[in-house]
């Protein structure tokens, strides 16, 4: 037959659970500011896309009067806009490509994943159905999504663990007071049952447990008894209420009123 486990203390439980909760927050915690710090990331990725589309049209509706037709106008803007991070294309009005003259000769921005795209009206009125396409790789958020994640996976543990520590530490001090009322139990005997158990505040949990134990284990004889009762009565916090106390007057009685009685009770004498 096995042995039966021994069951964890009361110092292990209550820093177990301390150090459970902890890292149960800090987790959820962690996964909360992930997600809204993606969101984050991701709107701002595509206000700065629509941003780029957005300078496009505004160039567009300051070339278009020097070079009067659309065609000519993207053209020009197609050899100005170069970024190392996106690419700009023009769609005409039936979704095409617009393929800007000379532009094979140019090399091609390579986009590294992931790749986000967004379209964006060239102008509704100067050229209306065209459309301005601009990709961009959200290759450095993907980045600092990673390094977020990997603080993460090193703080939360980290921090759990310093939570288990500073439990146990809080728990070996609130207990302290416990420890050394159950040493000073163990160490009562039949002989010296007389012995109080060490209370350091005798107004809380503890102290009002340690005192009742004490009055338990400390017997008197017979003569003591009443004293035993007062000393281990338990002291009731709510104050008594004083009986109302009675105010007794006295009637004063007139003195007809007295020699009247005082005659009617005088004996009648027989002639």
């Amino acid at each position: 037959m096995t042995a039966p486990r021994r069951p964890l203390g009361v110092r292990a439980r209550l820093t177990a659970w301390y150090a459970g909760s902890l890292a149960l927050v800090l987790c959820a915690s962690a996964l909360a500011g992930r997600t809204v710090t993606r969101a984050l990331l991701e709107r701002q990725f595509d206000a700065s896309l629509a941003g780029s589309g957005a300078l496009a049209s505004r160039f567009f509706r300051a070339e278009i009067g020097e070079y009067r037709t659309v065609e000519a106008t993207l053209v020009h803007l197609g050899s100005e806009f170069v970024f190392p991070d996106r690419r700009i294309d023009f769609r005409r009005p039936d979704g095409s490509h617009f393929v800007v003259p000379g532009a094979h000769a140019r090399p091609v921005a390579r986009l590294a994943p992931p790749v986000r795209d967004t379209l964006v009206a060239l102008d509704p009125d100067l050229a209306p159905g065209w459309t301005v396409h601009v990709d961009g790789s959200a290759a450095a958020h993907e980045a600092l999504l990673r390094r977020i994640d990997l603080a993460f996976l090193v703080g939360v543990p980290l921090l759990a663990l310093l939570g288990a520590a500073a439990g146990w530490w809080l728990t070996g001090r609130t207990l302290a007071p416990v420890r050394r009322m159950a040493q000073a139990a163990e160490r009562i005997t039949a002989a010296s049952r007389g012995d109080r158990l060490p209370i350091a505040v005798p107004g809380d949990e503890l102290g009002r447990l340690g005192g009742t134990v004490s009055c338990a284990s400390s017997p008197l004889p017979r003569a003591g008894s009443a004293r035993r009762s007062r000393e281990c009565a338990p002291r009731s916090t709510t104050p008594r209420r004083r009986p109302p106390t009675r105010s007794v007057t006295r009637s004063r009685s007139s003195p007809s009123s007295s020699t009247s009685s005082s005659s009617s009770r005088a004996p009648t004498r027989r002639r």
